[in-house]
């Protein structure tokens, strides 16, 4: 039987199954049962166009002159002329990347012509992504070279007036925080590498911008983002709010958050904590000198937080300075209080990374590791809904011109030390003391790996 004979269910069906493989391959295709088929036509188009990435043009006499970069835009070219012509395909657009290389950027007058009608036509955009090119650098999102881009007064204008709900900025600065405040249907936040700003003239417009304000369901954001996007919002909108009791409070933005991913930062995550009232997920990544502080962040988690929260993830970057220096609080303090007041508890994980000099003392492998397993190992206290305690030691090994043999050497012995003492003497015992009742998946990793300092 000819495919084409096939009912048009069965061959959407089909369709829709070469449109979830992950092979780029699979937009050919799409091309082709378009081709085979006119009744796919419009099946097919509403695939290839779900996903767009677009770049921005590029000058031969730069380093963004080379030809994959040349090919990337002849690409969003095409796609741009396209959907400018057919403004239905982009209705089709539900995931958009927008790439920034920073450089001055030759433009071409119909391309920029194009860009309007096709961003006009985007208004279905629900997950949008903007990126520096360079992944480990910033980008200021307000340079000229920039601002007067072809993209970037098209995007703020698409955050304000699509149904954005999932936003991604990564190594851009400046990025006007009045784009994502008035992005109403935003839900997840990403700030990666990036940092906010605000326009002197967004205080007259304020009143009307808080009326409007999203109330976020999840943020991730880095130890850098916190400090330079976060906290600039969350402490900028209470000052500029304080006059204003008819104002809808700030804290409307984070308060329905139920999952957080932050670096530590200053303002930002003690607020963000003490705002969010029925947080389920948390992730926290604490610099080395922030470790034994960390107790009394949490602590000031939202009462009603301590409730709901289920899965709990903390990542400790712990710097050695000095030889023989002793590890006395590997997980932070004061734990056996703030634990057992996390009754929903399902998932705990502690993933602590030791870098810098590895010949310490030997008082480092005692009863300290002993905290968190003791806490479920003593019976004193009640987990109903736990099912998995994780707990990895990364030991890294920094490499550069000053290190010697015998670095190697203290290294992978703090690791056996970690490995033969720590293990048995805290953690081994937990997998024999269960007692009744739905059985803990308790487990404890030791991991090595040598490279530049994290």
């Amino acid at each position: 039987m000819p495919a084409t004979s096939l009912p048009t269910e069965i061959l959407e069906h089909i369709t829709d199954v070469v449109a979830c493989d992950a092979d780029p391959s699979r937009i050919y295709d799409l091309l082709s049962l378009s081709i085979c088929c006119k009744a796919l036509v419009p099946r097919s188009q509403k695939h290839i166009f779900c996903d767009v990435s677009l770049y921005p043009p590029v000058d031969g006499s730069n380093q963004w002159g080379l030809p994959v970069w040349s090919k990337h835009f002849q690409r969003t070219a095409r796609f741009v002329e396209t959907v400018a012509g057919r403004p239905y395909l982009g209705g089709h657009v539900q995931t958009l990347t927008c790439t920034f290389t920073g450089e001055r950027l030759s433009t071409d007058n119909a391309i920029f012509s194009a860009a309007d009608a096709a961003f006009r036509s985007m208004e279905n955009v629900q997950r949008l992504t903007l990126a520096h090119s360079q992944p480990n650098s910033r980008l200021d999102f307000g340079s000229h070279s920039v601002a007067s881009s072809i993209w970037a007064k098209r995007i703020i204008l698409l955050l304000q007036y699509s149904r954005v709900q999932q936003l991604s900025i990564r190594g851009l600065t400046t990025f006007p925080g009045e784009a994502v405040l008035r992005s109403s249907h935003l839900r997840h936040l990403t700030l990666l590498n990036c940092g906010i700003g605000f326009s002197d003239s967004l205080v007259g417009e304020l009143r009307a911008l808080l009326r409007q304000i999203p109330r976020l369901q999840s943020l991730t954001c880095d130890h850098y983002s916190l400090a330079e996007g976060i906290d600039p919002i969350l402490s900028y909108l209470p000052a500029q709010n304080s006059a204003s009791s008819d104002i809808s409070a700030p804290c409307d933005l984070i308060s329905g958050i139920e999952n957080l991913d932050l670096g530590t930062g200053h303002i930002g995550l003690r607020y963000a904590l003490g705002q969010t009232k029925s947080l389920k997920r948390l992730h926290l990544r604490l610099r080395c000198d922030e470790g034994p502080n960390f107790p009394s962040l949490l602590s000031n988690l939202n009462p009603e937080s301590f409730s709901t929260l289920s899965h709990l993830t903390i990542r400790i970057f712990s710097s050695l300075e000095t030889r023989y220096e002793a590890i006395r609080t590997p997980y932070g303090r004061s734990w056996s209080e703030i634990l057992p007041r996390i009754q929903m508890l399902e998932f705990l994980e502690f993933y602590i990374v030791f870098q810098g000099e590895f010949q310490v003392d030997t008082s480092s492998f005692g009863d300290q590791w002993g905290e968190i397993p003791g806490i479920f190992a003593s019976g004193k206290h009640h987990f109903p809904h736990l099912r998995e305690v994780k707990t990895t030691v990364h030991v890294r090994l920094i490499e550069d011109d000053y290190m010697e043999e015998r670095d190697r050497t203290d290294a992978e012995e703090f690791r056996k030390n970690i490995q033969n003492l720590v293990y048995p003497l805290y953690f081994l015992q937990l997998k024999t003391t269960q007692s009744q009742g739905p059985q803990v998946d308790y487990s404890f990793k030791v991991e090595s790996s040598a490279g530049p300092h994290w």
